[in-house]
């Protein structure tokens, strides 16, 4: 079976396409209004296309910011190291609100051969948590022993439960 998943759209992702757009047409709109009006018109203009560049380039840098996430993630799942971790705990991410929702976080824990506890989290969930996962393993893909770089893949313990 292949290791490919689909990451959804995260808050960064639809941030940066909003500001690519809204920096997209001001700047636009700024650098038709500087070639076309003279006098203070300019001016105006000016101050659009600034504005729109500095919006266009920040959307830029966060979608640039969500891909690289995605394809660290991707390159995780498809190098195919990985340990097992237990589900210790589920958390509210109150960072994050869609429809007045919270998603949570699972938070699994790992003790490696000499006794030491690693902690990971993982992305952001917004289908039901049943408390019964806790203490199921699941997958935590890792790119080396330091475990810097990781991605917990709760799809096989998620796959159980159907929201109707």
């Amino acid at each position: 079976m292949e290791n490919r998943r689909k990451f959804g759209k995260s808050a960064l992702a639809v941030i940066g396409i909003i500001y690519l757009i809204l920096g997209s047409v001001f700047l636009v709109l700024g650098l038709s209004l500087l070639l076309a009006v003279p006098g203070d018109g300019r001016m105006i203009g000016g101050i659009f296309a600034g504005i729109g560049g500095i919006f266009a380039l920040l959307g830029i840098i966060f979608l640039l910011v969500e891909r690289r996430k995605n394809r660290q993630a991707l390159r995780l799942l498809e190098g195919g190291r990985y340990i097992e971790g237990e589900i210790a705990d589920f958390q509210i991410n109150y960072n994050v609100s869609l429809n007045n929702r919270h998603p949570m976080i699972a938070v699994v824990r790992y003790a490696d051969i000499n006794g030491v506890v690693h902690v990971f989290r993982s992305r952001n969930i917004y289908q039901y948590l049943d408390p019964s996962l806790i203490g199921r393993t699941v997958k935590v893909y890792v790119e080396d022993d330091s475990f810097q770089k990781y991605y917990v893949d709760m799809s096989e313990a998620l796959s159980q439960t159907i929201e109707h």
